[in-house]
């Protein structure tokens, strides 16, 4: 979870939720728990627990470098006025 101090951590581990499977019917159900993981993505966007968006971050500078060197690239030199 977001911004969750240690001690809240702890007083909800270890993790109690689980699925449990029949599949098929012939054998007998498996129940599997569930983990929490370090990152997940949202509408595109990599979120981690502590927000930073590093991730995220390093993606948007690529993609601004990639734009600029392609208008540059495009652009050309300006004349002088």
């Amino acid at each position: 979870m977001f911004y969750e101090t240690t001690p809240q951590r702890a007083t909800r581990f270890p993790s109690t939720f689980h699925i449990t499977t029949r599949f098929p019917l012939s054998q007998p159900p498996q129940t599997l728990p569930l983990k929490e993981p370090l990152t997940f993505k949202y509408l595109g966007l990599t979120l981690d627990p502590y927000l930073t968006m590093e991730a995220a971050m390093k993606h948007i500078c690529r993609k601004i470098n990639v734009a600029h060197k392609t208008f540059a690239a495009v652009a050309g030199p300006q004349p002088e006025i």
